[in-house]
């Protein structure tokens, strides 16, 4: 199945771009419909998964992290788990068969794996664009798959985040920076990923200097040429 997988950092108009794309390419959208989908897989109420979403272990900026627990993901004993079963800080966890050694996760590392296998069973089944999450990682690149980054300018982020959430200047920093931290925590504690990257992505894409159309032209064009068909009709031109 193609796939199409965009990391972001925040304030890059990825999601916009997400939508274009599989709009333009017939591709189902899978972005914050994935937490409900992870936490249906395990059981989780929702919100809390969403509290959780692309989040290292925030230890010293989020001491909740070091009780706030949720049920253990389903686990079949027959197939391998995505991150291998290792659960630090809690260590090394033997997660299938009988006798299991922890009935419960830490937060953090039971959203990890859910999403993780989440992310994958839709690679394996759906012709799928999938938004951040490390969806570049769990998919393991391969020929159907274009891994995208969008990036753009702190300043360019900032500003962006400053006009659409109606913040200080000074407070729109601190989202970006926060979220930049938690993100590459994210992607680094459980994926061994080092998030922005440019040699784990097939296309990184300055949103600073493309808009949004001109983008996702880019995008489909990639896309189209990976599954050998003809690129619907750009539109960079018109933009």
């Amino acid at each position: 199945m193609p796939v199409v997988t965009i990391a972001r950092p925040i304030a890059t108009n990825a999601e916009a771009i997400a939508a274009a794309v599989g709009a333009r390419l017939g591709m189902a959208v899978y972005d914050d419909r994935l937490i409900g989908m992870a936490a249906r897989l395990g059981h989780v109420p929702a919100d809390e998964m969403a509290t959780l979403d692309e989040r290292g272990r925030g230890m010293l900026t989020r001491p909740s992290d070091l009780w706030q627990l949720v049920p253990m993901p389903p686990i079949n004993p027959d197939v391998p788990d995505i991150i291998a079963d290792a659960y630090a800080p809690t260590g090394p966890v033997r997660a299938r068969g009988v006798g299991l050694d922890a009935p419960r996760f830490w937060a953090v590392e039971a959203y990890a794996a859910l999403m993780a296998r989440t992310i994958a069973e839709v690679a394996s089944s759906d012709d799928a664009v999938i938004v951040g999450r490390a969806g570049h990682v769990v998919t393991g690149g391969g020929a159907s798959v274009l891994r995208v980054l969008c990036i753009a300018p702190e300043a360019t982020r900032v500003e962006r985040v400053a006009n659409g959430q109606g913040v200080a200047e000074y407070e729109a920093r601190t989202r970006v920076r926060q979220s930049d931290w938690d993100r590459s925590g994210f992607h680094r504690q459980f994926f061994s990923a080092q998030w922005l990257d440019p040699a784990s992505y097939d296309l990184v894409i300055n949103t600073g200097l493309l808009s949004v159309a001109q983008s996702v032209d880019t995008i489909v064009a990639a896309a189209s040429r990976l599954v050998g068909r003809p690129s619907p009709t750009l539109s960079i031109a018109n933009h």
